[in-house]
């Protein structure tokens, strides 16, 4: 998301006010701000707090990991950003706006326009090819065909699967569907070095010790936000495998180069 998006978004909505830095004036809007964000779930006679007034801002181009165990409200935390869920009380602004009090469909058309999730499970259509399944978002985004097709197939490239444009979902190994974690971190490493804005879940130190500041939560509260003091490389991480797996005489992985 670019800073540009930050100042246009409105829509006629107040906008979040931008904040002093600590240095050279002033610092970018943030593309996320939650304010005291409350998450209840009634379950018969039981009221179960799954976020306990989480406030946190994410700027742009940061690349953030939302840690906790099993339970500490972090999956909650990120359907309420990702705007598949309202919270119960408390605020969310995404790019200045505030889209904790948005209709659904005002919602919906957010996440097609504004957010892309990686999902854990893989959520493709069986009877589309990979190459139909990553164009489905833009056919409602209002992109023309070929524009859909352009961009998909750059997607599809850009992870590894550029030679797997016309498979189903069902003649892709489960590798393939979603590859191994060091070739998702470094294709998600380099899109936070254009400028992307990332969040993940993660409940895994050695897949947020890719990304560049760690919030862990616990008992539906922030309990830590630290910057990472030494950042990883995983594309370097996947080059070692590559050579330490061809090394040993095991089964060969052609490293695709951009």
């Amino acid at each position: 998301m670019t800073q540009h998006d930050v100042h246009s978004s409105s829509h006629g909505d107040q906008l979040i006010q931008p904040e002093r830095g600590q240095q050279n004036g002033s610092r970018p809007w943030p593309v996320i701000v939650t304010r005291r964000l409350v998450k209840t779930y009634i379950l018969g006679e039981t009221s179960v707090y799954a976020l306990r007034g989480v406030s946190l801002k994410v700027y742009p181009g940061e690349f953030v990991a939302i840690m906790g165990p099993s339970g500490s409200g972090k999956s909650s935390f990120m359907n309420l950003i990702g705007c598949l869920d309202h919270p119960t009380s408390g605020d969310y602004f995404l790019a200045g706006m505030p889209v904790s009090r948005l209709r659904p469909d005002d919602l919906a058309d957010i996440r097609n326009r504004r957010i892309g999730f990686v999902f854990q499970s893989f959520n493709l259509l069986v009877r589309d090819t990979a190459l139909t399944n990553v164009m489905l978002p833009m056919i409602y985004a209002g992109f023309s065909g070929k524009e859909q097709e352009r961009r998909a197939r750059r997607a599809l490239q850009l992870v590894g699967l550029g030679d797997r444009i016309s498979h189903l979902p069902t003649q892709l190994s489960g590798g393939e569907q979603q590859r191994a974690s060091l070739e998702i971190m470094a294709a998600l490493q380099s899109l936070n070095a254009r400028g992307i804005t990332i969040i993940i879940v993660t409940h895994n130190p050695e897949i947020a010790a890719y990304t560049r500041r760690q919030v862990v939560m616990r008992d539906g509260r922030v309990v830590s936000d630290e910057p990472v003091a030494a950042l990883r490389s995983a594309q370097a991480d996947w080059s070692a495998a590559v050579k330490s797996n061809s090394a040993a005489g095991g089964m060969q992985i052609q490293e695709e180069t951009q």
